[in-house]
């Protein structure tokens, strides 16, 4: 029997990667919001059952995977990453919805942030630029982009990991 739950648990993190990828090669551009979803939820899923040892195996296959063939999402990966762990820890802890939603929201919001900046500081990418220029250099609408992405990724993972829970069998 444990053959077969290593066995499970390496074919399901194996996908876990495998969907990563898939969606840094679908989502690009302004698309790329959808990987803000959908990437921490599909670690959250990989990470159901896993060990530490496991879960740190997983999370180096995913950041050598995206180094090696999107260098660009590197610290988006690592904000990705902190995401679904602390979806995790709110859900083992059984915090409700709303109050893992604004948890993930302010992790989000300066997470989307953060990342952006270290992504045009290292990668020399002008995501910052850009976006100034589309809200014609209103910091306020920056911030408040920034809040609403936030808002709807945080909230978007906390209901969508208990609608996940409710529909998967306890390990």
């Amino acid at each position: 029997m444990q053959n077969n739950t290593i066995t499970a648990t390496l074919v399901r993190c194996a996908l876990t990667v495998a969907l990563i990828m898939v969606f840094f090669t679908i989502f690009r551009g302004f698309a790329n919001l959808l990987n803000a979803f959908l990437v921490p939820m599909t670690l959250y899923m990989g990470l159901k059952g896993v060990n530490k040892g496991q879960a740190l195996t997983l999370f180096g296959a995913v950041v050598i995977a995206s180094l090696l063939f999107f260098s660009v999402q590197t610290f988006f990966i690592l904000f990705y990453f902190t995401m679904a762990l602390l979806l995790r820890e709110l859900l083992k802890k059984g915090i409700s919805a709303i109050m893992a939603g604004l948890a993930l929201t302010l992790l989000a919001t300066a997470g989307i942030f953060v990342a952006i900046r270290l992504t045009d500081m290292v990668f020399l990418t002008r995501m910052h630029t850009m976006y100034m220029a589309l809200l014609k250099g209103n910091a306020l609408y920056y911030w408040l982009m920034v809040l609403a992405e936030g808002l709807v990724i945080g909230f978007g993972l906390a209901f969508g990991a208990k609608a996940v829970e409710r529909r998967m069998p306890p390990k």
